[in-house]
């Protein structure tokens, strides 16, 4: 167990996990089918409203193609703005519960639904993955959300 630890160099804003997240997203970028999910189980980061970060194989590059260098926001501890630039914060509200945090590494086996004949989707995988941290809006259902996953199919 335990938790990781953040160097305070700069004066932005954010927390471990959040940090944790970002960083990830420069060792998968360009990868498919994989996604990072770093969160405290109390559901706050840092100073901040956010459980932590969520990021996938997309989102570094995302960020770049939108201005915004991660290697500056690491820098200055500036995840949290960083993520909420990409969809990419936790957010679940207190949960009245402080376990520890959570670092969840999903990848997807592309090579294994294709022999079992399915045609699972990561996108399907990441919509539940939302949906159980509290990442699917307020006015969606869990059913709604396993709607869209089974369309996405």
């Amino acid at each position: 167990g335990g938790e990781t630890v953040v160097h305070l160099k700069g004066s932005g804003k954010g927390g471990r996990n959040q940090e944790t997240a970002l960083a990830a997203a420069e060792g998968i970028a360009g990868l498919g089918g994989v996604l990072v999910l770093s969160a405290g189980s109390d559901g706050t980061d840092g100073p901040t409203d956010a459980a932590g970060g969520i990021v996938d194989g997309d989102t570094w590059g995302s960020l770049k193609k939108n201005g915004i260098d991660a290697h500056r926001e690491l820098d200055e501890n500036n995840s949290y703005t960083a993520l909420a630039a990409c969809d990419g914060l936790v957010m679940t509200g207190a949960t009245g519960t402080n376990v520890g945090d959570l670092i969840l590494v999903l990848v997807d086996d592309i090579q294994s639904e294709k022999r079992n004949g399915s045609n699972g989707s990561m996108n399907g995988k990441i919509a539940i993955l939302r949906s159980l941290t509290g990442l699917i809006p307020s006015d969606v259902s869990l059913e709604q959300a396993r709607e869209e996953r089974l369309r996405d199919k």
